[in-house]
């Protein structure tokens, strides 16, 4: 018997392909789940790179510095995930005066996931002082993907300008914020 010529019966076939199906459907929901999480931790990097980069940038041209939301570039308007803006704000007044110039732009958050910074006085911009404090500001940025609750993460700020990521402390499948309680969106 001559086996250079031996090839695969069908059933042997029909089988290959059954088990690589069954494999293939069990591994795209994890494969679906691990792009996601990989999207939201990239875009949860850009937004600590903002904020980062406005404290150093505050403390290094010994300067005010405002990031604010922006849906135009040019001004501190719209919602987080439309845009940011990054600039020295000389006066603090939140507009790109005469002294004031751009430091950096960010763009929109894709996909219909949103960004919502609660802070105390519920400010809608963020302004580090040269010492690389906030200027009276603490909070949460809320990175929500449109997965759902369960993909959320956040950036925690404290007063001296330095953030921390959320993390699930409990255990039930969702991360918590500086209080302890579950993110909202």
């Amino acid at each position: 018997m001559n086996y250079l010529y031996r090839g695969l019966t069908l059933i042997e076939l029909l089988t290959t392909i059954a088990i690589l199906s069954l494999t293939l459907t069990l591994a795209m929901p994890s494969l679906s789940s691990f792009s996601s999480k990989n999207r939201i931790s990239t875009h949860l990097n850009i937004l600590a790179r903002a904020i980062t980069l406005a404290r150093e940038s505050a403390i290094t041209l010994n300067s005010n510095v405002t990031l604010c939301r922006s849906n135009d570039q040019f001004s501190c308007q719209g919602q987080w995930d439309d845009g940011m803006i990054l600039f020295v704000d000389n006066n603090s007044d939140r507009t790109i005066n005469d002294d004031d110039y751009y430091l950096q732009k960010f763009e929109t958050f894709p996909n219909g996931d949103r960004i919502i910074w609660r802070a105390f006085g519920n400010r809608q911009y963020l302004q580090m002082k040269p010492s690389g404090f906030t200027r009276f500001q603490n909070g949460t940025f809320t990175y929500c993907p449109r997965e759902g609750l369960s993909f959320a993460r956040g950036i925690i700020l404290n007063a001296a300008g330095r953030l921390r990521f959320t993390k699930d402390s409990d255990g039930d499948g969702f991360n918590e914020g500086a209080s302890g309680r579950r993110l909202r969106c």
